[in-house]
């Protein structure tokens, strides 16, 4: 399987929770299409 790396930019002034919410969201939609989050910094 290909590896690949995804970047996103978030608001820094966005609340920790709201972070939170919008990195789960995308390990779900990565993780719909097949994919597998190995690591989120």
């Amino acid at each position: 399987m290909a590896m690949y790396e995804t970047i996103f930019i978030l608001d820094s002034l966005l609340a920790s929770e709201e972070i939170d919410k919008i990195t789960d969201r995308v390990k779900e939609l990565i993780g719909a299409n097949g994919g597998k989050v190995l690591t989120v910094d």
